[in-house]
């Protein structure tokens, strides 16, 4: 039978000096060599660390180093890993709510440094997580990332909104929403621009979604109203454009009334 520590001699940590270790290990310890192995620019063996820790570990330390591993990883631009994965690296089944902990920073990470998914997106992957997803990310997501901002200015109101899921914008559709409003939803916001009798907007104007960390795509889906943006291009019913974040967007609404997208500054807190 082969012990902890063999399994450990026999999946060498690559560039990094193994440690010696007793046959367990305590959580500190294990956090601490994957701290640094990848300040030594080497990706970790996590299933190898983690066969070191006590069959009692707590499911929640074995997120930790879960997540340190996985911020690292994004953060370097080496190869990620998804939360799949660590769950079939981590050697016990983790509740649900420990698991949504994970795919949680997944979310994170990947809208701060990769492919920016939304929450429908990683909701449909992982449908057994999904309620407890929703309720850590909202908390856990809000001072954390930097999101750009969507801010639209009516006579005499504001509406703020950071772009943390798709957002869809247009004129009031029934008397029950009030205009110059945000809808809020699980999956994407609805922002009401104008009351139902202004027919300078369609009801479905706008579409518009983070991309990358640092693009926004806007997409005009009216189906006879063009879409006029400050210093750029038309966007003509039924198309759509990916924009840059390097410089304030001016989406022209009607009249004085502009949308604008902006990157995080820490003078637009929530």
């Amino acid at each position: 039978m082969v012990s902890i520590s063999e399994v450990f001699d026999s999946s060498p940590l690559t560039g990094f000096r193994k440690l010696r270790m007793q046959s367990q290990s305590t959580i500190d310890d294990i956090l601490k060599q994957v701290e640094e192995c990848w300040e030594n620019g080497q990706p970790p063996n996590l299933r190898s660390l983690l066969l070191l820790l006590p069959k009692e570990t707590p499911a929640k330390e074995y997120a930790e180093v879960a997540i340190i591993d996985l911020q690292n990883r994004w953060k370097s631009g080496q190869q990620p890993l998804g939360t799949a994965e660590y769950l079939t690296l981590i050697p016990q089944q983790l509740p649900p709510a420990v698991a949504a902990m994970i795919l949680c920073q997944e979310f994170d990470s990947r809208n701060r440094f990769g492919d920016c998914p939304t929450r429908a997106e990683l909701c449909s992957q992982y449908r057994d997580l999904q309620a407890d997803f929703l309720r850590i990310v909202e908390r856990e997501t809000r001072d954390t990332a930097e999101w750009p901002w969507i801010i639209v200015q009516a006579a005499d109101s504001e509406v703020k909104v950071a772009l943390d899921r798709p957002i869809r914008a247009g004129r009031q559709s029934d008397a029950g929403q009030r205009p110059w409003s945000l809808i809020a939803g699980d999956f994407e916001h609805q922002l009401v621009l104008c009351e139902m009798s202004n027919n300078k907007l369609s009801r479905q104007q706008l579409a518009l979604q983070l991309v990358k960390p640092d693009t926004v795509r806007v997409r005009n889906c009216s189906r006879n109203r063009a879409i006029g943006i400050r210093g750029k291009l038309p966007l003509d019913a039924g198309q759509e454009a990916d924009f840059r974040l390097d410089r304030q967007i001016n989406i022209h609404l009607f009249d004085s009334h502009y949308l604008q997208i902006l990157k995080h500054s820490v003078s637009h807190s929530r």
